[in-house]
């Protein structure tokens, strides 16, 4: 119960909203969550001002002053628990050869050939333990030749053909460096740190005796 001022609980518990109020945040969606948390751990508390009036304006005069400051650590820290500390492997490289088997040659023959080949070999891979984080490696060989040979009656052969090689690995998955599991919970860590540290800047607006 109430010794001095009022609990916050009790304004909110009668309908009121604690934060009715425009302050910046970094993501739209994540304003709720805040708000929420600082409402918890405040909820027993009574407010140091006689009016909640009075405790929702030094509130708000608050949270505009400090948000700046923690909207650039969640941007901060976001990005870097959530893209840097693994590396993506979603990537693909390609290789491409061109062999020339263009000749000249005598021969007593008189035939003309032509030949086309395309031959694809395709190999897919789960990796082992040891590669933690890569979900799948996947190869592909394709090969394209063309062939024209052609003798004639004085003696001489022609051979003309271009063989086309390209290689293809598909490699997908975070790398190795870290667990995706392991990186969400210090992503989340991370937010709830930072969480706390705005409720703790918010510490005088509260009677500090409870």
């Amino acid at each position: 119960m109430s010794k001095y001022t009022t609990q916050l609980r009790w304004y909110v518990e009668n309908g009121g909203t604690v934060f009715d109020f425009v302050y910046p945040i970094f993501d739209e969606a994540y304003r709720t969550t805040l708000e929420t948390n600082i409402v918890n751990h405040y909820y027993f508390r009574e407010i140091g001002f006689e009016t909640i009036a009075q405790f929702k304006f030094f509130l708000k005069a608050r949270m505009n002053v400090i948000m700046p400051y923690y909207n650039q650590l969640y941007q901060t820290e976001g990005l870097i628990t959530k893209d840097d500390y693994n590396i993506n492997l979603n990537s693909v490289e390609s290789h491409t050869r061109t062999v020339d088997h263009s000749s000249n040659e005598t021969s007593h023959s008189d035939t003309t050939s032509n030949e086309n080949r395309n031959d694809q070999n395709v190999f897919s891979d789960t990796p082992q333990a040891k590669l933690q984080g890569l979900d799948y490696a996947t190869s592909l060989t394709d090969g394209n030749s063309d062939s024209n040979v052609t003798s004639t009656g004085d003696g001489s052969t022609d051979v003309t053909g271009l063989t086309t090689e390209t290689s293809e690995i598909k490699l997908t998955g975070g790398g190795g460096v870290r667990y995706n599991a392991d990186v969400l919970k210090e992503w989340r860590t991370t937010f709830i740190n930072i969480d706390k540290m705005i409720i703790d800047e918010l510490q005088d607006l509260f009677m500090n005796i409870y």
